[in-house]
């Protein structure tokens, strides 16, 4: 999820919900969340992702262009960023 804070800046935060990435993202941050979006891949800044299941990488921050992708459920360039 794309989280933006009340002082305009914004972040990645992986959460099941909106709510749930808000939460985080606060208690992380120390900045008053204002709204939660879904983004396609992580971008940067990651302010927090959950570790693999399975000792793996986790996923990198394949986004380039979250302001764009936000509210997308999947990457909407020719090529994805991820490519």
């Amino acid at each position: 999820m794309w989280v933006t804070f009340k002082d305009g800046s914004a972040g990645y935060v992986e959460a099941k919900t909106a709510e749930d990435a808000m939460r985080i993202g606060q208690e992380k941050t120390g900045k008053e969340a204002i709204k939660a979006e879904c983004l396609p891949y992580p971008a940067r800044p990651i302010i927090h992702q959950e570790p693999s299941q399975d000792d793996g990488p986790v996923c990198p921050p394949f986004c380039y262009t979250p302001k764009l992708c936000v509210g997308r459920g999947s990457c909407p360039h020719e090529y994805a960023c991820s490519e």
